[in-house]
């Protein structure tokens, strides 16, 4: 059934996959493909993360759409598939609230968003068996460890945010050094700043330790994130307005 399952969603993926590139070749923007094609090269990192979160995805059987294997994991298409459309969507609306500057809120808004979004989904793959996590993890609504949706709503929010950086530094084939960037994000981001929940599945850790070093994780991921938050807005818009009106009355050179 598992193997059904995640042959469907490899081809539902790839659909809207499709209709993805379809709509940024209409508006000739690169900056969706180069998203979708750094999110799938990210799914190379699932057996990292995998090993780093502990989690064990279902092996596909003999025949079925496995990528690779690696340190026990055995990745199948979906998996590629899946991280595609869904690093291309958060990374998106990172990118799209960057440039039309939306306040800080509405960006922690979006990680809200996208965290609670990731739990259900995440939650449905644990019931079927395609995903499962093992070892001493923190508190597990609906089976899946609190921490773990944070980090990755916040790890392809960052991504969309310093891809979109990147890209107004470099252009043409350059940007093409920039296709690890997703992957290297989420697997940095869970070694930088989820490290206490590692922790606690490295030393067997009771549920009181694991959850206070899950919420010692989720504060490391909160911090990261508003960092890059405050990077990609270094004023606050009214301050920003404020010296445009001053730059207007001093004859267009800023004061002082």
């Amino acid at each position: 059934m598992i193997d059904s399952l995640t042959t469907a969603l490899a081809i539902l993926d790839l659909a809207v996959a499709v209709s993805f590139i379809v709509l940024a070749c209409r508006r000739r923007s690169t900056l969706l493909p180069l998203l979708m094609a750094s999110s799938l090269l990210a799914a190379f990192a699932e057996a990292i993360v995998g090993d780093l979160a502990g989690f064990q995805d279902h092996e596909p059987s003999q025949g079925a759409l496995r990528v690779y294997s690696a340190f026990g994991h055995h990745v199948g298409l979906w998996v590629f598939l899946a991280w595609g459309l869904w690093g291309a969507v958060i990374g998106y609306a990172a990118v799209t609230a960057a440039e039309r500057r939306w306040p800080a809120r509405k960006i922690w808004g979006l990680f809200v968003l996208f965290a609670v979004l990731d739990w259900p989904g995440e939650a449905f793959f644990s019931h079927i068996g395609a995903v499962v996590y093992h070892g001493a993890q923190p508190a597990s609504p609906l089976g899946i460890p609190f921490v773990w949706p944070l980090v990755y709503s916040a790890a392809f929010l960052t991504a969309g945010l310093v891809l979109r950086w990147l890209t107004q530094q470099f252009t043409g084939y350059h940007r093409l050094l920039f296709l690890p960037l997703v992957g290297s994000t989420i697997a940095g981001l869970c070694a930088f700043a989820a490290w206490p929940a590692i922790l606690a599945r490295g030393i067997d850790a009771a549920p009181p330790l694991a959850n206070l070093l899950g919420l010692v994780s989720a504060v490391l991921v909160i911090t990261t994130l508003n960092t890059v938050i405050r990077l990609q807005h270094p004023h606050p818009p009214a301050q920003v307005a404020t010296t445009h009106k001053k730059t207007r009355h001093s004859g267009g050179h800023p004061s002082g």
